[in-house]
């Protein structure tokens, strides 16, 4: 399932930074998946962090809004850090169908049950493979994972 997340990095992003993104990044885990990445103006339903995030003067800040289909611990941090555009700030705007459009912080929506199936039914196989030690995002289709 997709994640779209909106990421506050230190410096301005050159076209080399954004198709190394797209590209997939090699961590110390592994290499990632290709990733959907672009430029994107400050969101503007953006509220107060607290702490602030460090502002540097002779530094800028730019915004990306990056797609990622795999889920490993801090990636979206240490993919934009490997590619020389450390994160300041990052917002997970959508998995999946569900976005963030619409709710105020710290208020909720409801979701109708058939949707909660479908995900459901996605955690269960997700957890299933991982117990069998198979990276479900891996790109191989489900009839070529062998239990």
């Amino acid at each position: 399932m997709e994640k779209t997340n909106v990421v506050q990095v230190e410096g301005t992003p050159s076209d080399a930074q954004l198709q190394a993104l797209r590209a997939g990044v090699h961590l110390n885990d592994g290499a990632t998946l290709p990733a959907r990445a672009r430029q994107v103006d400050e969101p503007l339903m953006l509220w107060e962090r607290t702490p602030p995030v460090r502002v540097r003067r002779n530094i800028p800040t730019s915004w990306l809004e990056l797609c990622i289909t795999e889920g490993r611990n801090r990636q979206v941090r240490r993919m934009t850090a490997a590619v020389g555009l450390p994160c300041q700030r990052l917002i997970r705007m959508a998995i999946g169908p569900y976005d963030l459009e619409g709710l105020a912080p710290g208020t909720f929506g409801w979701v109708a049950r058939h949707c909660v199936i479908g995900v459901r039914s996605f955690i269960d196989v997700s957890l299933c493979f991982r117990s069998m030690n198979l990276n479900f995002m891996d790109g191989r289709p489900f009839d070529s994972l062998s239990p």
